[in-house]
């Protein structure tokens, strides 16, 4: 069994050298590590090759920078594992990651999810799904409603939205890669579309409860955490277009798109008003008059049967001054009871 593991590689040479020792380590060896190299402007494309020198396992895929979603689609076309999983280099694994997934293999699935470990502000926060479970297609292309958002409006734990907690049969994300590949223009919640796909074209999955050795770290520099809130605001509503889009093509309600919206904004907007309040308030305030984010507020708001702290002060459009403050003191709380 051989398992080819995507990498988007994107002007990160401060961590290429250590991830590629981590993906090398795997104590899993029949492994193919694809590199796709996202027209990198630093040193990352030198690592790779001089990585590649001494471990054939490595190959480098070149391309003009396109973005996440076009880095991934490359991979998934090179794949030539019967199995492909993903790791994006500025995260960690241990050596047990492939294995993990391998020990799980005891039936003939389209893809298992684990749990993750997730690093912010220091802390190691063990990500667990909710249950071990088998899923037959039905059910899959039913939870393709819901899999985005839980009834508290946290992260849904059946599989986790994400690429990187799952292991795939590479034929299975080769049958929906070139329409993957149609939502090129998506450059903020790329992995929501991936999973919608997933889920819609899926037979038979398996969630675990057990948490593997992947370490997503949440970087001040990643997008969701940018201060350039006009920006965050157009790349949601080229998403929020695009996945209405994909919605119809199955036939699906256009509610999920609402939630990953929701989910977007209300993050962007929960760490700029935490990190700068003077921006963080003006974002606030042009949220409450965008008639698209309004109508989320509603329908989270209408799905957690209005018991979200957060959705509901926004619902309200309580000032931003409140809104901080309220923040502030939930989050003493949770530490306190934590």
């Amino acid at each position: 069994m051989l398992v080819s593991i995507i990498m988007p590689v994107y002007n990160q040479e401060a961590y290429l050298a250590a991830s590629l020792d981590a993906v090398l380590g795997q104590s899993f060896k029949n492994i193919e590590v694809l590199a796709i190299n996202d027209g990198s402007t630093d040193k990352s494309l030198s690592i790779l090759l001089k990585a590649s020198k001494y471990d054939s396992r490595i190959k480098i895929v070149n391309q003009k920078n396109q973005g996440l979603l076009m880095a991934n689609v490359n991979g998934i076309k090179h794949a030539t594992g019967d199995y492909t999983c993903f790791f994006d280099p500025d995260d960690q694994i241990g050596p047990d990651f492939i294995s993990n997934f391998i020990d799980e293999l005891d039936q003939n699935y389209d893809f298992i999810a684990l749990g993750v470990h997730i690093l912010s502000d220091n802390s190691d926060n063990p990500f667990m799904l909710a249950e071990d479970k088998i899923f037959d297609k039905s059910e899959l292309f039913k939870k393709a409603d819901t899999f985005i958002l839980d009834k508290h409006l946290a992260l849904d734990k059946t599989f986790y939205v994400a690429r990187w907690n799952k292991l795939y049969k590479t034929a299975c994300l080769k049958n929906f890669v070139k329409e993957y590949a149609s939502y090129k223009d998506v450059s903020i919640g790329e992995d929501s579309l991936f999973t919608f796909l997933l889920l819609c074209n899926s037979s038979k999955a398996k969630s675990c409860k057990k948490i593997n050795s992947y370490y997503y770290i949440q970087h001040d520099n990643s997008m969701t955490h940018s201060l350039d809130y006009s920006s965050i605001l157009k790349k949601n509503n080229i998403t929020f277009d695009e996945f209405s889009s994909l919605l119809l093509l199955y036939k699906k309600s256009l509610v999920i798109a609402y939630h990953l919206y929701y989910a977007e904004l209300s993050g962007a907007l929960s760490h700029l008003i935490d990190k700068d309040y003077s921006l963080g308030r003006e974002f606030y305030r042009s949220l409450l008059k965008n008639d698209r984010y309004v109508k989320a507020l509603q329908l989270v708001c209408e799905y957690s049967n209005y018991k979200n702290m957060n959705a509901l002060l926004q619902r309200h459009q309580c000032h931003p001054l409140m809104y901080a403050g309220a923040r502030r003191m939930h989050k003493r709380i949770k530490k306190f009871m934590s």
